[in-house]
């Protein structure tokens, strides 16, 4: 019984509320331009979007409408979340590829030996490049010694030779760093599996 009286009353207030708000007996209570409480009949969208109150005739408070969110907020927000699902999908994918830490550190191990030899046969290939140039460059320099024209074979060649060198010592410069960057990736996924499977 005393159930029903409270669900009643409460109904009843919510009903005299929506009573009052539409008949207009109502204020609108805000924070204005100077930073003071004030009170009117209307709100210009600029106070709405801050924040206000909707206050009887008697000063009693019927609603409160929160300040709209910022382009800030709602920036941050999303990237809030968008970072909680991509730390689930993480941690998902690190519990379906691992079961525990020697296993991520096995496939650390095999991904660096792989990088690493291919690092080792483009070292191997900038050498006999550089061992390729310094013939031709001999050459070159004979035959200007001697007083001929250098052959424009020669020419070509010495110039792809450089160009060789300089990609491959450019992929080894990358690999180096897929390297690191590889270790870093790793050492991430290790702790993370440890923190998520503790």
């Amino acid at each position: 019984m005393l159930l029903l009286r409270v669900v009643i009353g409460l109904s009843l207030g919510l009903l005299l509320a929506q009573f009052a708000l539409a008949a207009g007996n109502v204020y609108y209570r805000y924070i204005n331009s100077d930073g003071v409480k004030a009170m009117s009949h209307t709100l210009s969208a600029e106070y709405a979007q801050k924040g206000y109150e909707v206050v009887s005739l008697s000063g009693k408070v019927i609603e409160v409408v929160s300040p709209a969110r910022s382009q800030t907020d709602i920036e941050r927000i999303a990237l809030q979340k968008h970072s909680a699902v991509t730390l689930a999908q993480w941690d998902k994918s690190l519990r379906l590829r691992y079961s525990r830490v020697s296993d991520i550190e096995a496939a650390k191990q095999r991904k660096l030996a792989e990088i690493n030899t291919n690092i080792n046969i483009l070292i191997g290939n900038v050498s006999k490049l550089s061992s390729q140039l310094q013939l031709q460059q001999g050459q070159a320099a004979n035959a200007e010694r001697k007083g001929y024209d250098v052959s424009s074979k020669l020419l070509s060649n010495i110039n792809n030779l450089e160009l060789e060198i300089k990609t491959t010592s450019e992929q080894v410069a990358t690999r180096r760093q897929e390297y690191v960057a590889l270790t870093d990736k790793y050492d991430r996924d290790i702790n993370r599996f440890n923190l998520i499977t503790q």
